[in-house]
């Protein structure tokens, strides 16, 4: 129908946990404890560091003791001083962490959009 209208849904991300300028080593986790996706979504993963390099998601699949770990930026570096953001898709339970592929400081807040 010409000129009908769909209802649009906007969800706001949710900032689920942030580090600014933290100091880490290569390929370590950069949070205490892995998030965890309170639905299905996106996870969006911000990054800004002081070193060239490119940040990692290591990423558990719910009710698995494995992991995958994955590049972001195609595992190109990242120039310093300036902010990136990624989006990944979440399932509900699922658990992400974010690594980086070299000793860096790191600022990174990741957020939580719900799909529906």
């Amino acid at each position: 129908m010409l000129g009908s209208r769909l209802p649009v849904l906007l969800y706001r991300p949710q900032l689920i946990a942030e580090v600014r300028g933290k100091s880490v080593s290569a390929d370590t986790d950069i949070f205490d404890n892995d998030l965890r996706a309170p639905d299905d979504g996106y996870w969006i993963i911000r990054v800004k560091t002081d070193t060239a390099g490119y940040p990692k998601v290591k990423e558990t699949k719910e009710s698995s003791a494995v992991y995958e770990t994955g590049a972001l930026n195609e595992a190109s570096d990242l120039t310093a001083n300036c902010w990136y953001e990624f989006w990944m898709t979440a399932h509900a339970g699922d658990l992400i962490n974010v690594q980086f592929s070299v000793a860096a400081k790191v600022t990174v807040r990741v957020f939580f959009v719900r799909m529906s």
